[in-house]
């Protein structure tokens, strides 16, 4: 009777490596923390340049118009409050500052309490206004750039699991 062997030659070193493999995907945390630190440096850089994740250069604020500087940055502390918190079932970006929301989606804020809004404008003086919109200026987000440098991320963090250096490109 014809038939066929199959005999595996390293089969220890086979299982090793596929033992070591499943024991890295399993615990990813390294891969979530290497995405949470590049998409926190993406954002930081959108600062820089005053857009949108899609690229679109945000409105220039007031501050920007009349004392000069970037817009959403003042002092700094937006951009320098993005962070990631990364675990093994994936990262969140984000910041704790409390007015980051109406930046990021708009807002419209009205008087509450009082007839009308009364600020300061550099250059102009003091303004009273029933209300005041903010215009988004989002900065948390992916772009497109960020999309293809996650899924660079996740092929090395894969091919280096197989105990070889990847290629995403």
């Amino acid at each position: 009777m014809a038939g066929v062997e199959i005999r595996l030659e390293g089969e220890a070193t086979a299982l090793a490596a596929l033992s070591q493999a499943h024991d890295t995907l399993e615990y990813p945390l390294g891969m979530y923390e290497a995405i949470g630190a590049s998409m926190v440096e993406s954002t930081k850089q959108r600062f820089d340049r005053g857009e949108s994740p899609e690229g679109n250069p945000w409105p220039v604020s007031l501050r920007a118009q009349f004392e000069g500087g970037k817009t959403l940055i003042d002092k700094g502390a937006l951009k320098q409050s993005i962070t990631h918190i990364a675990d093994q079932n994936g990262v969140e970006i984000g910041t704790n500052m409390h007015y980051a929301a109406t930046h990021q989606f708009g807002a419209t804020i009205s008087a509450s309490g009082a007839d009308a809004l009364r600020f300061s404008i550099p250059g102009i003086g003091f303004i009273t206004k029933k209300s005041v919109t903010i215009p988004a200026r989002p900065f948390i987000g992916l772009s497109g750039e960020d999309e293809a440098e996650i899924e660079a991320i996740a092929f090395d963090f894969i091919a280096e699991a197989f105990g070889g250096a990847g290629d995403a490109g």
